[in-house]
């Protein structure tokens, strides 16, 4: 009897400790769990969704659409907590511009055909070819443009077509370095042949007669330069301003940027290293394949705070534009070609619209910068994951991907005149 009972005993002590240890794990578990919900509900630097300061599905962060009425979209708080200097408002469009777009400077980046009414069952006046470019007379809500070349005036695809910029969209600052000194680096080293360098054949800078002044001729296709038009009045209405660099870029110099930082890699280890690893791969940097800016529905640009404003008088249109800016913190350099400047933490598609929501933020990403996304993000671009300063118009890319343009032109005259 004695020791059935001290076996009974130790068989109740036993169990006794066992449901101890079950509690003390069960217990652990519960608090490793809550510490993670906790940080990952307080962290930023990981989730691209809470530098909003939102727990929000992303989807539903950026689900307006841009109108002639509506600006967009609900702008990170980082955003909002530097004031304003000045007191620079959005300006007033005109359908989806701050000008009329008649008379603006237009281009096509491959064959198109003009027809002689605003409808391709009508006769074909004539056939343009890769870099002709026209004055355009008109825009219509269902995709035409009305254009007048040499003596010949007709209709043309709007999504066909580039658009000069500054013509419909002068409030922003216009600085094509590569078109007069390339401000490409890698790790900071100058790329030989690209770096200080005119990577165009020609001037791209020349006298707009709509402006009154020498400008840059930057050109984008219409329906991106009307997103980038929509993301300048965002920037503007909480004291920002885009400065463009480059939208369309020819392809010779895509390839003049990829040969130099080849060549600098072949001698920099360091260089080698800031571009190719387990993550990156060079080509996220540079290619010598055709892609978005040859296309033309990129942009690489960057975000300035507005100190002072001033009126611009175009025929008989007023826009305010910004007169004094002050840099921001960025990742990178502009156009520093290097691991220093992703946005990400690592690749994902180019050409997925949402591939970005998935993906943690890069460590090196500053406030500013994220900013300057969530305003692109907001006019419907989307970001690339290896440059804080290129955004992509996929839905461009998707109405010209059965005539796109393959980049083998320089956009060098302007036949700008005031718009009626």
């Amino acid at each position: 009897m004695t020791n059935r009972k001290k076996k009974n005993n130790d068989q109740y002590a036993f169990a006794q400790n066992f449901l101890r240890v079950v509690i003390i794990v069960l217990i652990i578990l519960v608090l490793v769990a809550a510490f993670m919900i906790f940080k990952k509900n307080s962290s930023g630097s990981d989730n691209p969704v809470s530098v909003h300061g939102s727990n929000k599905d992303p989807d539903a962060l950026f689900t307006d659409t841009a109108t002639d009425d509506t600006l967009l979209p609900p702008i990170t708080y980082e955003a909002k907590i530097r004031e304003k200097t000045v007191d620079i408002q959005p300006n007033a469009q005109y359908n989806g511009f701050e000008l009329p777009i008649d008379g603006a400077t237009g281009y096509v980046g491959t064959t198109v055909s003009v027809y002689k009414n605003p409808d391709k069952s009508s006769s074909v006046v004539i056939a343009m070819g890769m870099g002709d470019c026209f004055t355009i007379l008109a825009d219509t809500d269902d995709g035409w443009l009305q254009i007048k070349s040499g003596s010949v005036i007709g209709w043309i695809e709007s999504r066909l077509c580039f658009v000069n910029l500054p013509d419909v969209i002068p409030s922003i600052i216009y600085k094509n370095t590569n078109a007069s000194s390339s401000i490409y680096t890698s790790s900071l080293y100058p790329i030989p042949g690209v770096t200080n360098e005119n990577l165009y054949e020609v001037s791209n800078k020349a006298y707009n007669p709509r402006l009154g002044r020498d400008e840059y001729i930057i050109i984008s296709l219409y329906s991106t330069a009307k997103k980038i038009c929509a993301a300048q009045q965002i920037a503007l209405d909480f004291g920002y301003t885009l400065v463009m660099h480059e939208a369309y870029r020819p392809y010779n110099v895509q390839v003049k940027i990829y040969n130099g930082l080849k060549a600098l890699m072949n001698k920099n280890s360091k260089v080698r290293a800031g571009v190719s690893n387990e993550t990156w791969s060079t080509t996220w940097f540079a290619s010598t394949g055709r892609g978005s800016h040859q296309y033309g529905y990129a942009i690489d640009a960057n975000l300035e705070h507005v100190e002072s404003c001033t009126s611009v008088t175009v025929g008989k249109y007023t826009v305010t534009c910004p007169y004094e800016t002050k840099s921001l913190e960025m990742p990178s350099p502009m156009h520093e070609l290097s691991v220093m400047s992703i946005t990400y933490a690592y690749p994902f598609s180019s050409i997925k619209a949402t591939g970005w929501k998935s993906v943690p933020l890069a460590d090196t990403m500053t406030v500013d910068a994220l900013v300057f996304r969530d305003i692109c993000i907001g006019a419907g671009f989307t970001p690339l994951a290896s440059e804080w300063w290129h955004f992509n118009d996929l839905d461009a890319r998707s109405a010209t991907s059965s005539k796109a343009a393959d980049g083998n032109f320089y956009p060098y005259v302007c036949l700008s005149t005031l718009p009626d």
